[in-house]
């Protein structure tokens, strides 16, 4: 249970119950991050243009974006982001097996060198301080262009925003498809 109540009735601003009504005709039903983030409307319309940035039209494949995605979300335990993620990647016709895959990258035969390369480059930009060797980055232009690898690191860090948005407040899957059980998190020093 997500640790912030939702956003909904008569609580709700104007701006909410429109997106509500858009994500119930475009996904079937209302998305918890938005309930949450509207404890604040004004964060709204950023968060939503964040969105822009890594479901828009790119140079860069968006299958690989996808997986990449989901790498962030498994490294960073954001259920919320691996359940729509993995949804919108299957719509988007990335094989579900793939997804599921995908934290074994290095070793599964069925990703391209390529997709090897940017989920290692996922990972990198993942870790805290985002430190990415030279020869990674260098592998990195030998399969993807100035402009796809710029795409490629505004949608992993992203996804990594998201992540520390929606995995601190506990904002819970919502069945958009099934989702591994995540690892319960660590105890943290007060």
């Amino acid at each position: 249970m997500a640790r912030i109540d939702p956003v909904g009735g008569r609580r709700a601003p104007l701006l909410l119950r429109a997106l509500n009504l858009a994500s119930r005709r475009f996904v079937g039903r209302e998305l918890a991050p938005l309930q949450i983030l509207a404890h604040s409307p004004g964060f709204l319309l950023p968060y939503l243009a964040t969105l822009g940035l890594v479901r828009g039209r790119t140079e860069l494949d968006p299958a690989v974006r996808a997986l990449a995605m989901q790498l962030a979300a498994a490294v960073n335990g954001c259920a919320w982001c691996l359940d729509f993620g993995r949804a919108e990647a299957e719509k988007g016709g990335v094989p579900p097996a793939k997804l599921r895959a995908v934290a074994d990258y290095h070793r599964d035969p069925r990703f391209s060198p390529a997709e090897r390369t940017a989920l290692a480059y996922a990972a990198a930009v993942t870790q805290v301080g985002a430190r990415v060797p030279d020869d990674l980055f260098a592998a990195l232009r030998r399969h993807f262009s100035e402009r796809a690898i710029v795409e490629l690191t505004v949608a992993v860090a992203m996804e990594n925003a998201f992540n520390r948005i929606n995995a601190p407040l506990a904002i819970e899957a919502q069945g958009f498809c099934p989702v591994p059980a995540l690892p319960a998190a660590a105890p943290t020093a007060a």
